[in-house]
């Protein structure tokens, strides 16, 4: 399955999600491998997940100030959220995704101002606009033109594909669907979004 712009799917935390994405075309899966997360994936069932998958890169997902022990993690991305936490993974090897809130920021200009400072100590950047509601495309438009982002929003099936065509992002950001019970998940949301953006043969 081929989309139509590149995709990453945040939250994965279990093999069935995990096959899910691979199976639907999605690059990159964020695991969370911070323990202080909810969904906290240790570094046994992260050999495990990624023992069953192929074609799918991990980006190894951290949600606190301090940077966790990820010796135990063979990761294609490391994501923080934290601008000090640049510092603490500069001397890794593995690439380093930098999700940014946008709501930091009063102005678009602020928001470029940051960017400049980190975009070459990043493979590239989440801007991450939470519960907004709206945004400023043409003035993303512009940010996307100048920094690889990816965007981090309220995506839905009357604004994926316009915010696509408008602004013209690296790529995107979804959630995981929640484990219901082991094993199963609601995959209708995340499945709907796929399938939207998915191109024709």
């Amino acid at each position: 399955m081929a989309l139509r712009t590149r995709v990453k799917v945040s939250g994965v935390s279990n093999l069935h999600n995990g096959r899910y994405c691979a199976g639907m075309g999605v690059e990159m899966m964020g695991i969370p491998v911070d323990p202080v997360h909810p969904q906290y994936v240790n570094p046994e069932d992260f050999q495990e997940i990624m023992g069953w998958l192929s074609g799918i890169q991990a980006v190894g997902e951290i949600s606190s100030e301090e940077t966790p022990d990820l010796s135990g993690f063979q990761l294609d991305y490391i994501e923080i959220s934290q601008e000090a936490q640049l510092a603490s993974v500069a001397s890794s090897d593995t690439p380093i995704i930098y999700k940014v809130p946008v709501e930091q920021f009063d102005n678009i200009q602020g928001l470029r101002t940051h960017l400049s400072l980190y975009h070459t100590q990043v493979a590239f950047f989440i801007l991450d606009f939470g519960a907004q509601q709206n945004f400023d495309q043409a003035a993303i438009a512009q940010l996307c033109q100048q920094f690889r982002i990816f965007l981090a929003y309220r995506f839905d099936l009357q604004n994926l594909n316009p915010i696509l065509d408008t602004v013209n992002p690296e790529g995107i950001v979804l959630q995981s669907s929640e484990e219901i019970k082991v094993g199963y998940n609601n995959f209708d949301e995340l499945a709907d979004l796929l399938e939207s953006i998915e191109l024709e043969d």
